[in-house]
């Protein structure tokens, strides 16, 4: 039979004079309000992973994040989680991950899976999970997910989650062709998946949608290049594409100039993990868009698309 301490017996006690649980190896823990209970710590790492290596890159100080803890083997559609989460905290310089509410986390010794979600920002994460499913999410939104299963907690200890990105994203990178001067790209419309899919929590995988909404989106400009944080698409939907520019092009200047194009859905469809990276040159004789890749976690040619005016 499985034991769980009630929320009063759990209270993860408020720490003042102490430093929360350090990353590794759960340095400068306070004293343990029940001789039974350990103490159980969190640090982050981005998840990198290709077809033929896994590595991780440094969680950056601020990000906040949820985590939720469950008895080893229990599923979260079916079980509750554990008395006193989920609990909201933030990462360090050092990638640990602080409790914001000052305290610090205790446990009985014995298995549990660890769960974690964020949104890669400053932000306290707005999504709930009800019965291992989360509430509906939304694009622009950079969700992160981790666990940590099966973890023995004998001794004060740290867990270490690795965060992967579970949504979608486009870049478009503009550059300029022969015969073209003063590019300036003023901005790209991309559509848009219909919201609607929710995350399981035990898999992070979020649920890809199966049509575009009837509204573009607007890309986040750096200098020429667009970026746009979608959720998963099924394969067979295409997306479309208007860039708006100024530039003088074959020796005439253009002001907001519209083109538009396709992006023909890659086999699979825009799958959640990925940063679908395209290029287009803008010549004399017109914009054609470079073949693509997929960035950060796979290396795969994708096809061409041509832009038109």
């Amino acid at each position: 039979m499985k034991t769980f301490l009630s929320i009063s017996t759990l209270i993860i006690t408020t720490i003042f004079l102490f430093a929360s649980c350090a990353k590794e190896k759960c340095k400068n823990c306070p004293s343990l309000p029940d001789s039974s209970l350990l103490c159980v710590s969190f640090s982050g790492d981005y998840s990198l992973q290709t077809q033929t290596k896994a590595s991780s890159t440094a969680f950056p100080s601020g990000i906040q994040t949820s985590i939720l803890a469950y008895s080893a083997g229990d599923n979260p559609t079916i079980n509750a989680a554990y008395p006193g989460t989920p609990i909201s905290a933030t990462s360090d310089a050092s990638g640990n991950l602080v409790f914001n509410s000052g305290v610090n986390l205790f446990m009985p010794g014995g298995s549990y899976d660890f769960y974690s979600v964020s949104t890669n920002s400053s932000s306290v994460p707005n999504i709930t999970f009800t019965n291992g499913l989360s509430g509906v999410l939304n694009n622009g939104v950079d969700y992160l997910w981790a666990s940590g299963k099966n973890t023995s907690v004998t001794a004060n200890t740290n867990v270490p989650f690795q965060f992967a990105h579970r949504a979608t994203a486009l870049r478009l990178s503009i550059t300029a062709g022969d015969g073209v001067t003063g590019l300036t790209v003023k901005s790209i419309k991309i559509g848009q998946t219909q919201q609607g899919a929710v995350m399981g929590l035990s898999t992070g995988v979020i649920s890809a949608a199966s049509a575009l909404s009837a509204d573009k989106a607007d890309m986040m400009l750096d200098s020429n290049t667009g970026t746009f944080i979608m959720l998963p698409l099924i394969a067979g939907i295409s997306i479309p594409v208007e860039v708006y520019v100024d530039a003088t092009i074959g020796g005439s200047a253009q002001t907001n100039k519209k083109y538009t194009a396709t992006i023909p859905a890659p086999t699979g469809g825009f799958e959640s993990g990925t940063i679908y990276k395209f290029a287009a040159s803008i010549g004399a004789s017109g914009i054609t868009f470079l073949n693509a890749t997929l960035e950060n976690w796979n290396e795969q040619t994708l096809v061409s698309i041509n832009l038109n005016e």
